[in-house]
């Protein structure tokens, strides 16, 4: 989640929503629309314990409702948490194929563990601040399960200076799974949400908590949530945490209202924050549960939900119970049903549709002045605009040239730092001593004595000579290091190695020697002490 977040829980999983009601009325004025001879809309929930499904069909004055629960096994994927088997899959395609579903638009409320509501509220910078805080750690509720999570929100202005967002966290693997079965039985996936929200209008719809906020209850799997709601919306979604075997769904109740209702107090000030009003599921199995631990003198109320007001008018097919999908799938289908029927009922305007095409001579005759101050106002905007536009293409300009100009001056003085370093190196390198390598090989060579000659003689970069020569004597080799030591040039003589081999001639001692030249020119005295008449490069 990484970047901006989404609105519907269906668009932050990558996945466009699919359109309710994608027919059009007819622009022919008719006595009845013959496409709309049965409507219908489909409310799901779904949570790790099974799926409720609502279909609601209207036939001119006869309204239907169709109602079925299925219940997932105990050793299914959904209960433990693993959406990737096909029980979601299967239990869809069931439906689908039972009530002839394909193509329908279905609106889906999540249920459960696997999803959760966070509200916050007050002042905008520091609500901002919350719901960045809230986005980083979406990936954190391990309460929830392991696996990567996905989030939606929607905000609500309390006033300029604060507001109210409600952010809805879900597993990915979760909403992944019913996108993905609902395709796979050939309906279309048109609104997903948390059921808490769904509960929370059913009960504004039904004026239940218009005057002040409610607590209601919701049971999945032994576990209890607690929700409370104020004009259709959800302030607080509460987990407690998993009671044990002998609590009673009172006893959990009583333990965290008076934590509630501060709550509320700091919420909504001006409110009552009393909650004397419990809104629980009617199931004939936890009537004592829901009893129990509600003492006399406790104010709270027990209420059951609207389950009579909601199915009013509506003949039902199938076995009806009030828990707390069931009323969640009603509830999709219904308020959505009544919503899309809206406009065609005390709707004024539907009393103007006429067939006749638009009078375009009289429109333009009585609207001429709008149209021109119009017209005036878009050139005005225009032309600000290309100005706008112009002047932002000077100021482009200008810092385009400030750039280069300061890059200019950079490289200005780059280039006058390198020519005082190239003059301080040719001062350098003028006052440096040069030697001159002739008189080295000069000296090298006279110093031989008679019968012996040079090979080679390798100069190095720290000044060492090396020297290769050979001799037909093993004397002629030492005389030829005195002779270099006696100069006065040569410093460090060593002689480094010397070999024995024979030819026609006779004998040859080859030698190497190595030697560093000093930096002082040697006296003419030395150079006659050992210069040597006959000797030189050639061979003896």
């Amino acid at each position: 989640m990484a970047g901006e977040m989404q609105s519907d829980l269906i668009k932050a999983i990558d996945r466009q929503p699919a359109t309710v009601e994608r027919r059009q009325a007819p622009r022919r004025r008719v006595r009845r629309d013959r496409r709309k001879g049965v409507s219908r809309t489909v409310g799901m929930h779904v949570s790790p314990s099974g799926i409720a499904i609502a279909v609601v069909e209207q036939s001119g004055d006869q309204s239907n409702l169709i109602v079925q629960q299925i219940r997932f096994p105990d050793d299914s994927g959904p209960r433990h948490g693993d959406w990737s088997d096909n029980t979601l899959a299967d239990a869809l395609n069931e439906l689908a194929s039972r009530y002839n579903l394909g193509g329908q638009a279905v609106t889906v409320g999540l249920g459960g563990n696997p999803c959760v509501t966070r509200v916050v509220a007050g002042d905008n910078e520091e609500v901002d601040h919350e719901i960045r805080e809230l986005t980083h750690r979406t990936q954190r509720y391990i309460g929830m399960g392991l696996g990567n999570k996905v989030s939606c929100q929607t905000t609500n202005r309390i006033d300029a200076k604060r507001k109210r967002v409600c952010v809805t966290i879900a597993i990915r693997q979760m909403v992944d799974a019913i996108a993905a079965a609902i395709q796979s039985a050939g309906m279309r996936l048109a609104h997903l949400e948390h059921s808490m929200l769904v509960l929370c209008r059913i009960l504004h719809a039904y004026e239940k908590d218009s005057q002040e906020p409610v607590l209601f209850m919701v049971e999945e799997l032994g576990r209890v949530d607690l929700g409370i709601s104020y004009q259709g919306r959800l302030l607080l979604d509460y987990r407690p945490a998993i009671p044990e075997a002998s609590a009673t769904h009172g006893s959990i109740v009583q333990r965290h209202l008076k934590c509630l209702r501060r709550y509320i107090h700091a919420q909504l000030p001006n409110a009552s924050a009393d909650l004397s009003t419990l809104f629980v599921t009617q199931k004939p199995s936890d009537h004592k549960s829901h009893g129990q631990g509600l003492d006399e003198s406790s104010v709270l109320r027990r209420q059951r939900f609207p389950m009579h007001q909601l199915c009013e008018g509506l003949q039902v097919h199938g076995e009806l119970t009030e828990d707390s999908g069931m009323i969640a799938a009603i509830g999709l289908a219904r308020l959505n049903n009544d919503a899309r029927f809206a406009e065609e009922t005390n709707d004024l305007v539907s009393t103007l549709r006429t067939g006749r095409r638009v009078q375009w001579i009289p429109l333009l005759r009585y609207t001429w002045p709008f149209t021109l101050a119009a017209s005036i106002a878009l050139a005005l905007f225009l032309t600000g605009q290309h100005a706008s536009r112009q002047a932002e293409r000077t100021e482009a300009k200008i810092e385009t040239l400030t750039e280069q100009n300061a890059q200019g001056n950079r490289i200005r003085l780059m280039l006058q730092r390198r020519m005082q370093r190239t003059e301080q190196i040719d001062a350098l390198a003028a006052g440096l001593p040069r030697r001159d390598w002739t008189d080295v090989l000069m000296t090298a060579g006279q110093c031989l004595p008679d019968g012996a000659w040079l090979e080679s003689v390798r100069i190095e970069n720290d000044s060492t000579v090396r020297i290769a020569g050979a001799s037909h004597s093993g004397e002629s080799v030492y005389a030829y290091i005195d002779r270099l030591k006696r100069t006065g040039m040569f410093s460090q003589v060593a002689l480094e190695s010397t070999s024995a081999t024979r030819n026609s001639v006779g004998p040859q001692y080859r030698f190497h020697v190595s030697a560093m030249v000093e930096n002082q020119t040697p006296s003419a005295d030395s150079k006659r002490v050992a210069a040597c008449p006959r000797g030189g490069f050639d061979r003896g």
